[in-house]
């Protein structure tokens, strides 16, 4: 169903600045996790995304508006990511002993596999059996909460982390 009348390509080039934002970020983030740790990034990335999934609850609608219903939640979704996708697999293998970084890495890079792939799978049941806008509007509402719940979830899980700055 296609709701903007947008094609496949102005789609996809409307999501690009997104993963790229996200890579620049995560670097910088990564140089500043060397000198606080990892924990403030994490649970700021988990505030960031819970954020992102709430503007995108209030404000997305059927109506086409790049910059309100999707740069601006886009901007927030990369800072997210780039807070938490790296810190996470840095606490992970901080914890572990030199001959099982490699473990540790592949295992956290496994257990975000599943979480992509079982969000892809909740965003196609959630949409799926949509037939009309109202019904995709209403299917995307309850994706951004679950975006939102997930956010919290992130915050909630990195209050106990016990990171350190490189020395």
């Amino acid at each position: 169903m296609n709701v903007w009348e947008w094609s496949i390509l102005k789609a996809g080039l409307g999501v690009a600045p997104g993963p790229a934002l996200a890579a620049v970020l995560a670097v910088r983030f990564g140089k500043l996790a060397g000198q606080i740790g990892q924990r403030p990034l994490v649970i700021l990335g988990g505030m960031v995304a819970a954020a992102s999934g709430l503007y995108r609850v209030v404000f997305l609608t059927a109506e086409v508006n790049y910059l309100v219903d999707f740069a601006v939640p886009l901007v927030l979704s990369a800072f997210a990511i780039a807070l938490v996708f790296p810190q996470a697999t840095s606490v992970a293998v901080q914890a572990l002993p030199a001959n099982r970084v490699g473990v540790g890495g592949a295992t956290v890079q496994a257990v975000r596999q599943f979480g992509g792939s079982l969000g892809v799978a909740l965003t196609i049941t959630l949409l799926g059996t949509a037939t009309g806008t109202e019904d995709l509007v209403a299917g995307f509402d309850r994706i951004w909460w679950l975006v939102l719940a997930g956010g919290i979830a992130t915050t909630l899980f990195a209050l106990p982390l016990q990171t350190r700055a490189a020395n």
